[in-house]
């Protein structure tokens, strides 16, 4: 789920129909913001979510990483299949 930004990612997490024992994956912006979204986000999903992974990507944020990294569907679907497993 898309979660509208840093400061206003509440307003999806709590209309969002969690399944049971979902597995989430995190990926913050690495800047300061990010962090900040990840530190509060993290706690909330742990309290909802069988298991929580943080991904941080090296560049501002997923886009950058990809852009420098090109990366096909199935190497990312392979990746979040492994962070699950």
């Amino acid at each position: 789920m898309g979660v509208l930004g840093a400061s206003n990612w509440r307003k999806v997490f709590e209309v969002f129909a969690w399944p049971l024992n979902a597995c989430a994956v995190l990926i913050p912006d690495n800047d300061t913001a990010g962090n900040s979204w990840k530190e509060g986000f993290l706690d909330a999903l742990k309290e909802r979510c069988a298991s929580v992974h943080v991904v941080q990507p090296k560049e501002n944020d997923l886009t950058d990483q990809l852009r420098k990294t090109p990366t096909t569907q199935a190497e990312l679907i392979n990746l979040f299949k492994q962070i699950a497993a």
